[in-house]
This record gives C-alpha cells, structure tokens and sequence, in this order.
C-alpha cells in the first residue's frame, strides 16, 4: 500500500499500525491480525451499494437473515435488581421483557398474552409478583408460564391446544448487560463476544451504574449512525475541537471473530493533523483536573501522558479510583468497541459511554439510537469523561429517569452533549444525499477498515456464508 500523502510515519498503514507502548506489551493491547486474515473477502467492500441504506429491500434481508441470529444487547441487569422487577426492550415488531425471576435467575419473555395477542405491560421498566393481561385478566409467572385462564370451563378444549405459557427467548449476560437472541441453535454469548469479553475484563463494567440514559429518533439507516462511530477519519472536520486533546489518525484497530472490532485511540495529545505539538487549552483542564499546574508544561507538551498516568498511580489520586489492574495505555486512552452487529461501547476507568442503534421496522431511513452513560463510584465532586452527557457529578444511587427525544429537539445538545449532536447532525445530512440520484456507493479507505469489517460479517449473514 503506498503511504498517505503528507504524512510522517513512514510506513504507516492504516488498520495495521500498532500502538507503541512503554516496556512490554500487555495481551489486552495485543495487536490483532490485519483484517484480510480474519474477513478474506474485506475487498468486496470497497464500495457499498447506497441501496443498502436506503431501500426496503435490502432492509427485509436484514430484518430476515440478520436480526434473528445474532446477539442483541437488551439493557442492563442493574435495571432488574430483585425478584420481580422487569425492563422492556422493543426490537422492531417485538416487545422483549428481560424479568428477574426466581432464585435469580433471569428470563427473556416476549410481551404478549396467548389469549387475544394483548401486550401484558407497558414502560421501559416495571416491577411485580406477575403478569396479569389487562383485556381478559390472564396470568402468568415470572418464568413466562401461564398461571390462570380466565372463566376456563367456557373455553373447549381444542381452544387451549398448544403452549399458552409466554414465549422464551435465549438469554446470557456479561459486563452487566443483558443479551438475547431468537436463535435456539446460536453459539453461547460468551462464545459469540470471544476475544472482547477479557480485552474489558479490567474495566468491570459490571460494577457501574447509570448516569445517564437517552434515546434519539434518528432520521437515518442504523448503519449510517454506527458508521460515523466506527471510524475517526471524520474528527478533523465534524469534531475539530477534538484534534486538539487526542491523536485522531495514528490508531490501532483490531479486529475480532464474528464482527468484533477495537479502535485505540490515543488521548492527552494533539493530533498530528495539527503539526508541531503544543500545550492546547484542553490538555491544561486535564493537566488541572489532575491537580498538577498547566504552567509546569508550557514548553513539553509530550510530558502530560506521562503525568496523567503517574498522578492516577497514586493511592490518593483526585478520582478516588484504584487504577492498579489497568496498563498505561488504559489510564489515557480510550478504546472504542464495536458489538457486532449494533452495539458500541467507548470505555475509559472513568465512565463508558454505551450506544445501541435499533432500526425501524417500517422505514429503512429512521433509527433509534439509545446512549447510556455508565460509570464507577468516583471521589465527591468528581464527574466522569465529559463525552457522557448528563449532570456534572452525577449520583450512582440515584438513576436518571429515562429520556426519550428527536434529532430536531431544540435542546437536544444540552441532552446529548455537543460531541454527539455533531454526529446526529452528520449522519442526517449523509442520509439525505445518499438518496439523490447523484449518489449511488459509498466508498470506504483505509482509516474505515471497522467499516469494512462490519459489512463482511454482514454479508456472511445476508448471503448465507456463516
């Protein structure tokens, strides 16, 4: 591959650049082989159709091959923490309920009375001892399993034939969150995440809570959404503030079994868009927040990584957080994750940012997309990353109720947070030109090889190549 024009690095091949790092490499920041060697036919996507984010056909081959076999993240196990309590999770035509049952165990059930097909609850969340259908009084258990029939002597027996108990779907869990699939013959959750589950082990996703939870109407295919997060080739132009606090083109991305993919990207730095380093206004906040004099910096910029890990290596450090399980490079930097096929998680100590793209049923053009910001129990006054949104110190024993807005809501960056509405913003505009009779591919480089993995899993799906 020639070398980008312009650029510094001799030899630098975006998608197979390793991440320097100092003294011995940690298996966690281990370098995955090129994506040629896990997806052969990444090629075949140089270009996509923009059909397949435009048009009802290519939508219905998802809805029919894609959707139903595959991993899908359901929300939070925090969410049910006792006996009885229950959250909802609506995936195109279905309404899932994840309900916490006995002996703690934990149930998929799909939302529905076998009586008429009426919904037994409504809400994102719920709790008690049953479910009783509001149309004829139905009942059923926590596991699903029908407990009366209403008048039953009324009905012949050849009515109640069949299951009448409510439907079950698989259900695993890691990190914290809840997955399902409709799938009975699907490889076990932990199998399916592979590689990733012990890349985040150290993060313990587990152990943190909600602090800020909000789902967007979007006007645009999920994949165009996902797109946008799945690569950094955009930073320069949709986030340039950004160019001056992290390294937006030297990244590391790694790819994994069934879609899986890492981006690496170096934070506390300027990006070498910007030429020269200097000391910018954003890595003097990180410099303060740390408790150390920006001052002490003016003139050695490449000093503030060091000085943030050294600062978080303290037992007294200003977030109150042991840091001992992390490398350095997990100290500073972010990892983004890719969940095959519609879940992308951004974790730091500090705070993970959660967004799950759920496309609409009816039109191929519209989204969902569901961002949760989680983080661990910081020191009093301290708030998490600041790309998370919501209140400034948040409280980890209270959750936020959740918020339910529109792209076009006129307060929609003081919900989400100027980073995010950057995308909203993009994503829509790139959903309108994709229709125009000007445009028929999308064409994808080498800063977009998640893009390019993502698609060739797909494919396996769409073109019965698993």
């Amino acid at each position: 591959m020639e070398r980008i024009e312009g650029d510094a690095r001799a030899g630098f091949v975006p998608g197979e650049y390793e991440m320097p790092v100092e003294g011995e490499r940690h298996p966690v920041e281990r370098k995955s082989p090129a994506l040629r060697d896990v997806q052969p036919h990444r090629d075949r996507n140089l270009t996509v159709d923009a059909a397949r984010y435009t048009s009802r056909e290519w939508a219905e081959l998802e809805w029919q091959r894609l959707w139903p076999k595959v991993w899908l993240c359901a929300g939070r196990l925090s969410d049910i923490p006792r006996k009885g309590c229950w959250l909802q999770f609506e995936f195109g035509v279905e309404s899932i309920l994840v309900v916490r049952g006995e002996g703690d165990a934990v149930h998929a059930l799909l939302n529905v009375c076998q009586h008429r097909g009426h919904q037994l609850v409504s809400g994102d969340f719920g709790e008690g001892p049953q479910f009783v259908c509001g149309y004829h009084s139905w009942r059923y258990g926590l596991d699903g399993r029908n407990r009366h029939v209403t008048d039953r002597r009324f009905f012949r027996e050849e009515a109640l034939c069949g299951k009448l108990d409510m439907p079950s779907l698989r259900c695993e869990t890691w990190g914290g969150f809840v997955f399902v699939n409709f799938d009975n013959d699907a490889i076990p959750l932990s199998e399916y995440l592979g590689e990733i589950a012990d890349v985040l082990a150290d993060y313990r996703i587990e152990d943190m809570a909600v602090v800020n939870d909000v789902v967007v109407q979007l006007e645009c295919n999920w994949k165009t959404v996902l797109d946008a997060f799945s690569e950094a080739y955009h930073v320069h132009v949709t986030h340039p503030e950004l160019m001056e606090a992290i390294e937006d083109k030297y990244l590391q991305h790694d790819f994994y079994a069934h879609g899986h993919s890492r981006q690496w990207v170096p934070n506390g730095i300027p990006s070498a868009r910007l030429g020269e380093a200097r000391l910018t206004e954003p890595l003097k906040y990180l410099l303060a927040e740390a408790g150390l004099d920006p001052a002490d910096f003016a003139d050695r910029p490449g000093d503030v990584r060091p000085a943030l890990r050294e600062v978080k290596r303290r037992r007294d450090n200003p977030w109150g957080l042991d840091y001992s399980r992390f490398t350095d490079s997990q100290l500073t930097d972010s990892w983004a994750m890719n969940l095959f096929p519609n879940l992308q998680i951004i974790v730091q100590p500090e705070g993970v940012l959660f967004q799950r793209y759920i496309p609409d049923r009816n039109d191929p053009q519209k989204c969902r997309q569901h961002i949760m910001a989680l983080a661990p129990r910081l020191g009093p006054g301290v708030r998490p990353p600041a790309y998370l949104g919501g209140s400034d110190v948040p409280d980890p024993d209270n959750r936020p109720e959740r918020i339910r807005t529109s792209w076009d809501a006129p307060d929609l960056i003081d919900t989400i947070g100027l980073l995010l509405w950057q995308d909203v913003d993009t994503t829509r505009r790139c959903q309108r030109g994709m229709q125009s009779v000007g445009f028929d591919k999308v064409r994808f480089s080498e800063q977009e090889t998640r893009n390019l993995h993502q698609f060739a899993e797909m494919d396996r799906y769409l073109f019965d190549e698993l």
